[in-house]
């Protein structure tokens, strides 16, 4: 629901068992903008993509016990008429479209958001999904996540781990940052007994009742009460006392350092630029993981992908902060020291990577 730059829709049809992808979209505008994209291949012309120009509820109105997975991320709500994509009467639709076992996904731009907006939207989305739960994205996008469960099932033994048991799935994954199943458990906020506690005492948006999303941007306490809530701290006691801790069963150290390392995954903690080699060392002595060293460089897995195919400083450096990353320290310092001359910092990291060899 609502296709934005189909990115999203790009990573299901990587999957080979999507067998359909219905993308509902009422802007012929944004599809054709996705073509200036210029991938390969371009999901649009995926034989099983069926596009759907047309409101997304109607779409969801239409098809009963039909999905196994329903994503949206429709326009930001506070924008004219998007109540109506993140109300009660709209989340009970998406709930009625999936299959038993299907799974809801649903971007919540909380740093967009007044906390009553927030509690209003999460009260509606709890009320059609039972066990429903809250999950960091990028810095406050958070996701909203619910399910359609059968009345009898059987849980999988650690079923996040099949989700690396596919090259593509596993490259998308550590493209996001994610390189052990313990960082999806670290993105955690709340399950819906937390969150039924937050909303008590307010109202659901509704249909009818649009102005629950307040017109006005999140007040100074609003973000300091959503990052309390993100608060990794606190944040891991709920996730120990969930459902999710005794069905995953992660291994102990790794759940601790994810949960370590998660404010700076999700923007809680940026550290200054005179702190930051030192965080560097630091990060690179807990952890063997990379997304945290790339991104406190300022880098990611898709530029050093892009720099391995080039041949020039800017390039070279990219590929050294890569074997920084990947605790190739050796090599490192060999490639950074061979770029000291054209950039200071290629010289304070190459200091880091011996020091790390120590």
């Amino acid at each position: 629901i609502s296709y934005g730059a189909g990115s999203t829709a790009e990573a299901l049809l990587d999957n080979p068992n999507t067998q359909q992808l219905v993308i509902a979209d009422p802007s012929s505008s944004i599809l054709q903008t996705s073509r200036l994209i210029q991938r390969r291949p371009e999901p649009l012309d995926d034989q099983r993509v069926v596009t759907r120009l047309d409101d997304g509820r109607k779409v969801l109105g239409e098809s009963a016990n039909h999905f196994d997975l329903i994503t949206g991320e429709p326009p930001p709500p506070r924008l004219a008429g998007m109540h109506a994509l993140y109300s009660a009467e709209y989340f009970d639709l998406m709930y009625r479209a999936l299959k038993p076992n299907g799974l809801a996904s649903y971007w919540l731009p909380v740093d967009q958001l007044s906390m009553n907006s927030s509690k209003a939207i999460i009260k509606a989305f709890c009320l059609s999904f039972k066990d429903c739960s809250l999950w960091a994205g990028s810095h406050y996008n958070w996701i909203l996540l619910g399910s359609k469960p059968q009345e009898q099932q059987t849980t999988k033994k650690n079923p996040l781990e099949q989700l690396w048991a596919r090259a593509p799935d596993r490259q998308r994954l550590l493209d996001s940052g994610f390189e052990h199943p313990a960082q999806i458990a670290s993105s955690f906020i709340a399950d819906h007994k937390t969150l039924q506690s937050w909303t008590h005492g307010h109202e659901p948006v509704q249909d009818n009742w649009p102005r629950r999303i307040e017109p006005t941007w999140p007040s100074a306490d609003d973000i300091e009460t959503y990052a309390q809530w993100q608060d990794n701290i606190l944040a891991e006691q709920r996730f120990a006392q969930s459902a999710f801790f005794a069905q995953w069963q992660l291994p102990s150290k790794a759940l601790e350092m994810a949960w370590t390392l998660q404010p700076l995954l999700n923007g809680q903690f940026r550290p200054e630029p005179e702190q930051r080699m030192q965080v560097l060392a630091q990060v690179l002595a807990l952890s063997p993981w990379q997304t945290p060293v790339l991104w406190l460089l300022g880098t990611d897995q898709t530029h050093i992908q892009i720099a391995l195919q080039q041949d020039n400083p800017s390039a070279k450096l990219h590929q050294a902060v890569g074997l920084l990353a990947q605790h190739r320290f050796d090599e490192a310092e060999t490639a950074l020291t061979a770029l000291g001359d054209r950039f200071p910092l290629a010289n304070t990291l190459a200091g880091l990577a011996r020091h790390q060899q120590r």
